[in-house]
């Protein structure tokens, strides 16, 4: 095993760590802490794939793609990144993550040991696997709607949000108000029926009233011309 502090003052010298957009350091039998405070202008930073315990955030304000999997991360994670897209932390031994202020797309929080996950400020979320987790409980944004979701082996038993529900045990996915909209769509249809019924019945009406009108005024004339003779 190696030092990832050491490894990181091995391979990439300070003086040039704030120019460095991609940092790779996966599959490198990393552990101890990673500390990432010199890397100012990260973008990615992969670190998949060692056995690393902790971590130092030195790029929170930047990067816009982490992968941290397969390592021995424990406790509680807290992530404050505005331009964070993707970010893959499964096979891990956290119990807690708790994700702000960001543009997160793409979340992989699966094989852990989390309890409760609140994802309500992650309003651009369209993939998320949180499966196999004891989650009991799942926060997720009014606006979700899921290209990809995964909540297997979990103890939640449904997912429900604005626009479904998804059924963790069987993966099966229900849309909303299916019945509700086809009732308001036959409603609809109904209602215009009706309406042009009626629009019919006033405009046949109208048009016997005015014939009427134009015979009445027939005979008058007819009438005033013969009195006249």
């Amino acid at each position: 095993m190696v030092n990832a502090t050491e490894y990181l003052d091995q391979n990439y010298p300070k003086g040039n760590r704030s120019q460095i957009i991609e940092l790779d350091i996966s599959h490198k039998s990393l552990e101890d802490k990673f500390n990432s405070t010199d890397f100012l202008g990260l973008r990615i930073i992969n670190c998949s794939f060692n056995q690393l315990t902790g971590y130092f955030w030195g790029w929170r304000s930047t990067v816009e793609i982490f992968d941290c999997s397969y390592n021995l991360f424990p406790g509680t994670w807290l992530f404050v990144t505005p331009f964070l897209q993707k970010l893959n932390l499964s096979h891990n031994k956290m119990d807690g993550i708790k994700v702000t202020q960001n543009a997160i797309t793409h979340f992989d929080v699966s094989d852990n040991a989390i309890f409760e996950l609140d994802l309500s400020e992650s309003g651009n979320l369209q993939i998320l696997n949180c499966s196999y987790n004891p989650l009991t409980k799942l926060i997720l944004p009014d606006s979700f709607d899921p290209i990809s979701f995964d909540c297997s082996n979990t103890l939640l038993k449904k997912v429900e949000t604005n626009s479904f529900i998804f059924d963790c045990q069987t993966g099966t996915k229900i849309i909303r108000n299916t019945a509700s909209s086809l009732s308001s769509s036959f409603n609809s249809l109904n209602n215009s029926t009706i309406v042009g019924i009626i629009f019919g019945i006033l405009g046949f009406i109208g048009l016997c009233v005015g014939l009427f009108l134009v015979r009445k005024k027939i005979y008058c004339a007819k009438e005033q011309s013969y009195l006249a003779y």
